[in-house]
């Protein structure tokens, strides 16, 4: 899913980095501060992207992971199998 999303934004035009923060969060399923490595950073709109099939997806780690992306100033984008989804 990730090289399928990497080719959209190349054939897009659009300039992004991979895997470029180390991001500390709370996990609230865990109850402990967990380290988040985002798929994919897009500079032109400050955006995080994750990048999940149906099999991977944890809502609620997602919800976590996103609090504290936006609490940093991030826009965040949920991409699971190839569709944008609302966290």
């Amino acid at each position: 899913y990730e090289l399928d999303y990497a080719k959209k934004l190349d054939k897009q035009q659009i300039d992004y980095e991979v895997e470029k923060f180390h991001i500390k969060y709370f996990d609230t399923q865990r109850k402990e501060f967990r380290c988040a490595i985002p798929d994919f950073y897009i500079s032109s709109t400050n955006t995080i992207v994750e990048i999940k099939s149906n099999y991977t997806l944890d809502k609620q780690n997602m919800i976590d992971k996103f609090k504290t992306y936006k609490e940093l100033g991030y826009n965040c984008k949920l991409i699971c199998e190839h569709k944008e989804m609302v966290i």
